[in-house]
């Protein structure tokens, strides 16, 4: 099955240089060969789940508090990266105090993706938010959209 995708992996990226592709593997080893196929993200879901038992283990409250976070019983939550491009001029090359606090909709950060692409979990509100970088926020459903509406004027 991984030699499948690592095969669909060399012909999408052969058809079309600039799409993403995300792949599924079976096994560990699969790794490297999808990725140097050009596989832009590898999910591996016997991993997620296994990974998934062993904390409810370890750490059940937060796992159980995730679980409700994305059933019908639970609010939903929604997650939303916003670039740097998508912030109104007066909030660009600000810090990220002044620009969560901007239009509050109860939306929080829970990380910023640098330019180059590390990410800054939990970051300071001094931080500043600069050409490149995206800011990751969660909130409600209707918190992100009242966040993207804010986005627009």
């Amino acid at each position: 099955m991984d030699a499948d995708n690592v095969f669909i992996v060399l012909s999408a990226r052969a058809l079309n240089p600039g799409i993403r592709i995300i792949s599924r593997a079976s096994d560990d080893s699969s790794y490297p060969k999808l990725r140097k196929a050009g596989a832009d993200n590898i999910i591996m879901p016997d991993k997620i789940g296994g990974s998934h038992m062993a904390t409810l283990v370890s750490k059940p409250d937060v796992i159980e508090f995730m679980d409700f976070l994305s059933s019908e019983d639970g609010e939903s939550v929604n997650m939303e990266s916003v670039p740097f491009e998508a912030l109104p001029a007066g909030l660009k090359n600000r810090s990220l105090k002044e620009v969560m606090d901007w239009n509050k909709t109860g939306v929080s950060c829970l990380g910023i993706k640098s330019r180059d692409g590390k990410f800054l979990i939990n970051p300071s509100d001094d931080t500043l938010i600069t050409e490149g970088c995206k800011v990751i926020v969660f909130g409600t459903r209707a918190q992100i959209e009242q966040m993207k509406e804010n986005l627009k004027s």
